[in-house]
Parts: structure tokens; sequence; C-alpha cells
């Protein structure tokens, strides 16, 4: 299982450079002006897998009973998916939901990242619409 600890920006910029995702990396910036937002109106957790820092993960509260879930990945998951599947699962479903009262998860995934579509439908989102080079993903609780 992957041990979530708390988060440090440090870590996010580490993540996004070894990412799945190629893109990660350009939004480094992106990240830091939205910094506070993420500390301040949100969870953030940074994730480790046999000591090794794998991942970045959190909530944006939105809304009342609303918020956006954002994840970064390392690649050094690519060969621990099923580890990845369940520690995300009981994160966000047994932790963070049951105690924040959410009725209703956003997410973005960008077109052309089939790694992050494939995800979000394990963990039960569903495509909701389109947004310019994003793809709106839901879920209702």
């Amino acid at each position: 299982m992957i041990e979530f600890r708390e988060f440090k920006f440090e870590d996010l910029e580490r993540v996004c450079k070894e990412s799945v995702d190629i893109e990660a990396v350009t939004h480094i910036p992106l990240w830091k002006k939205h910094e506070e937002v993420i500390t301040k109106n949100g969870v953030a957790r940074s994730g480790y897998l046999d000591g090794l820092l794998v991942c970045v993960a959190g909530m944006i509260f939105t809304e009342e009973n609303q918020a956006e879930l954002w994840a970064i990945f390392s690649t050094k998951l690519i060969a621990r998916k099923k580890t990845l599947l369940r520690s995300l699962k009981s994160v966000l479903f047994d932790f963070v939901l049951h105690e924040s009262g959410l009725k209703r998860i956003t997410i973005l995934s960008r077109k052309g990242f089939g790694q992050s579509q494939t995800l979000l439908k394990h963990l039960g989102f569903n495509r909701h619409s389109i947004m310019r080079d994003y793809y709106l993903y839901e879920r209702l609780i």
C-alpha cells in the first residue's frame, strides 16, 4: 500500500519531473501560482511506496459539497498499478469522502492521456463533458 504523508510543494515538483504524464513538468509554474489554493482550500498528500516518493494527490473544495480531485503519478508506479488503485480507493473513498461530506467530485483529464481516463473509470468516474483540451469527469457520491 502507498503510505500518504503530509504534502510538501517540493514533492509536487519532484513528481512532475518524473511523471507518467510527460506534460506535467510544463505545468509546474501553474501549480506554483495556485499553491495557496491547493494548501488552504483543500487537502493534499504525498504518497510513498517502499520509502520512495511516487505520487502527490489532493482535492480542492470548490462549492458546497463539491471538490475537484487532482493527482500526479511517478513512472515508478507503472509496474504497481494494482497497488496504486487499491491505495487510491482506500484513501479517497474510505477516508476523504467519509470525512468531508462531499456529494460530487470532478476531475479534468487531458485529451490524449488514456492512462488517466482508464484510472478514472476504475475509480467509478464518468465522463461528463469536454472543456477545450480536457475531458471533465465526475462522480456523484
